[in-house]
């Protein structure tokens, strides 16, 4: 009779923690099992117990990252209105930027013929959706609202994601000085307005 592991306990939550700080820190590549079991103070026995070995730690605080992500992406789209929302969106992708960069550079890590092969991309592919679906989401509400002109929301996605992701990935010395909710409100006013004079 197989026993059951625990899906989450303190100690569980613990080694993730400090499993993504090391991966943060020093890379997928540099960060041994014994690293994250020192930084606990635990017994290898007792990460082996709750991962079954360093490509499953891994996996699992990389969904542990989308999951937040995903999580700050929905509050962000409580707003009523669609500007307010589509602000809040940027923030949260300017903030996040650097864990979405982080998760592909990793997983661009492994090695395609291994058994984690499918759970990788599962995870790359979960990333890429949830970000366009919920910006989908969002462009088909204001579309029903009458608040955006009638076009196919995965454009109106993609547009806005680009527009604001351009500047998370490398902002332009004049905007540097701009804190990301002024930047996300110019770059909403400009995806909302356009640019042609009235």
């Amino acid at each position: 009779m197989e026993v059951k592991k625990p899906r989450d306990t303190e100690t569980r939550r613990k080694l993730l923690t400090a499993a993504e700080e090391l991966f943060d820190q020093l890379g997928y590549e540099d960060t041994g099992i014994r690293d994250v079991m020192e930084r606990v103070g635990v017994k290898e026995p007792t990460v082996y117990y709750y991962f079954k070995d360093k490509k499953t730690l891994f996996i699992e605080v990389m969904k542990r990252k989308l999951d937040r992500f995903f999580r700050r992406m929905q509050e962000a789209t409580k707003e009523k209105l669609l500007h307010d929302q589509l602000v809040e969106l940027a923030i949260v992708l300017f903030e996040e930027s650097h864990n979405r960069v982080s998760i592909l550079r990793e997983v661009m890590q492994f090695n395609p013929l291994d058994q984690y092969q499918n759970t990788i991309k599962g995870v790359v592919q979960s990333l890429n959706n949830g970000v366009a679906g919920n910006l989908e989401r969002v462009m088909r509400e204001g579309i029903r609202r009458g608040e955006l002109q009638a076009l196919d929301p995965a454009f109106l996605a993609r547009s806005f994601l680009y527009l604001v992701e351009g500047f998370a990935a490398e902002p332009i010395s004049p905007f540097e000085k701009l804190d990301n909710r002024d930047l996300a409100t110019k770059l909403v006013s400009l995806f909302l307005g356009g640019c042609a004079a009235r």
